[in-house]
């Protein structure tokens, strides 16, 4: 059942992405269009992500989210990691990788407005 859950519940979540991404670039589209019936046309068209796959995304991550931890809450609540206190993460290591994801999203942000 475990495996099942988890397997509907990443599923979900990368319908929910899809459709918030393809929503994002439809209306990037829709704010370039200057006709008003491409716009329009757009407009009808980014609510289909939305409503097909965003809408359904939510609802199986909601649900299988649910039955995983109805299931096993003590998988979920014994807290590990960095939230318990025992991590081994080193202050170095976390500046770091703190470094690292700014770097990521910098040349995102770069690739976004250069349009390579």
């Amino acid at each position: 059942m475990f495996t099942w859950s988890f397997a509907f519940h990443v599923l979900g979540v990368i319908f929910w992405v899809a459709a918030l991404l393809l929503a994002g670039k439809v209306l990037g589209m829709n704010s370039q269009a200057k006709n008003t019936d491409t716009r329009e046309a757009l407009g009808r068209l980014q609510r289909t992500p939305l409503v097909g796959w965003g809408l359904p995304g939510i609802v199986v991550t909601g649900v299988s989210g649910a039955l995983l931890l109805i299931n096993n809450p003590a998988y979920y609540m014994r807290g590990r990691g960095v939230a318990a206190g025992r991590s081994k993460v080193t202050r170095g290591q976390s500046a770091a990788l703190h470094g690292d994801v700014a770097l990521v999203v910098f040349v995102i942000l770069v690739l976004v407005f250069n349009k390579p």
